[in-house]
């Protein structure tokens, strides 16, 4: 049995380059130009900060100060092998200044960008132009324009990601439960012999540290994704302390015997927005002790006729 580790990525804090008021900070010296480092810059759509680089040629004795402008395209959304849509500015991106200094000796200008990736959803790449208009204590070079495109990451197994409502009625008798479910991935990097293959949907009993696990396939020839939810893994991303059982982890499957944990559990995607798993199957978090894992200690909790839905 595996213990899957999910990293939450932090986002950067936004930072914003003021203006000097003062003409005197300005270059002053000739033979300063600048000019878009590239004519065109692509980015997985998935970079949450990336910066667009402009560069400063000459020997510059005070600051330079660049302004930008952006404008939606060049795009094709008519070319049958790469189409492109326009980028839409603070709704696909964010430019955190259109305006940028430069300090003496510093021969590179960084342009800021956010990206607002939604995950789950496959689209085209999209387009948008990052222009010099104005440069105090520069001129401009013949290199204006860079062309950036954010390029599409997402996929049927990305599609999967997102909130779901996840609905049961309890395996034990006390009613219908439903709890707001958050579908992850393992981490592409430390964990990457399990992305693209696992997914874990967190937020079971209302705990951020307890999932319901899945395997994940695709067939990219029909198009038909198959899943199932993990018998016989762990469920939670940390060792829980029960009294009475010390020291136990909670396992998640299906109907255990004296054979062993029962088979995997199918269920049945529809659209990327719903799972349904069969009525009479039913999925239980096991207390076993850690880490013989070798007996069931009791039971934490269990569900039958469970199904999902996006929101």
């Amino acid at each position: 049995m595996k213990l899957n580790k999910i990293f939450a990525i932090a986002l950067a804090a936004l930072s914003l380059t003021a203006c000097s008021d003062d003409d005197s900070d300005y270059n002053t010296a000739s033979g300063v130009t600048v000019e878009m480092a590239q004519a065109t810059f692509d980015i997985e759509e998935n970079v949450d900060m990336f910066y667009i680089p402009f560069n400063v040629t000459g020997d510059a004795n005070g600051m330079i100060n660049v302004t930008v402008e952006v404008k939606e395209g060049p795009a094709n959304p008519n070319d049958t092998n790469h189409p492109t849509i326009p980028a839409l500015k603070d709704e696909d991106y964010i430019i955190t200044s259109y305006s940028i200094n430069v300090p003496a000796g510093e021969h590179v200008g960084k342009i800021e960008v956010r990206n607002n990736w939604e995950q789950g959803v496959i689209n085209d790449d999209r387009v948008f132009t990052v222009t010099i208009i104005g440069a105090e204590g520069a001129t401009i070079g013949s290199q204006k324009s860079t062309v950036v495109t954010l390029v599409n990451v997402d996929d049927a197994y990305t599609m999967m990601l997102g909130t779901w409502k996840f609905k049961a009625e309890s395996a034990f008798g006390d009613g219908p439960v439903e709890y707001l479910l958050t579908m992850k991935t393992p981490d592409p990097v430390t964990e990457a012999d399990y992305y693209g293959k696992e997914l874990y949907a967190f937020g079971l009993m209302g705990h951020n540290f307890v999932f319901l696990p899945f395997n994940f396939e695709y067939d990219a020839d029909t198009e038909v994704v198959t899943m199932s939810i993990q018998s016989g893994t762990l469920a939670t991303t940390s060792l829980i302390n029960f009294t009475g059982f010390g020291k136990c982890v909670v396992a998640g499957n299906s109907i255990y015997t004296k054979q062993g944990f029962g088979p995997d559990i199918p269920v049945t995607v529809t659209d990327y927005s719903k799972i349904e798993v069969d009525p009479s199957a039913e999925w239980f978090l096991n207390v076993m002790p850690y880490p013989a894992m070798n007996q069931i200690l009791g039971f934490w909790d269990g569900w039958t006729q469970m199904s999902l839905e996006k929101l």
